[in-house]
């Protein structure tokens, strides 16, 4: 299965949002049910910024996207 610019994309997001609430939660530091399912995410910065990186728009590589 090979991934399309714009699903890549969409991946960038969901790790950029679980990065993000992973981040928010850790601040507020609650005994809440809901905020303890955060702690099972494990957030992914370097793939997130691989991503960004080498995906420029929905149908656009970066000339270095290989690399």
């Amino acid at each position: 299965m090979v991934l399309t610019c714009k699903q890549l994309l969409q991946v960038g997001d969901l790790l950029s949002d679980t990065r993000q609430g992973v981040e928010y939660a850790d601040k507020l530091d609650l005994d809440n049910p809901l905020f303890s399912l955060f702690s099972r995410l494990i957030p992914h910065k370097a793939l997130e910024d691989n991503i960004r990186r080498a995906i420029i728009g929905e149908e656009t590589l970066a000339d270095d996207a290989s690399e």
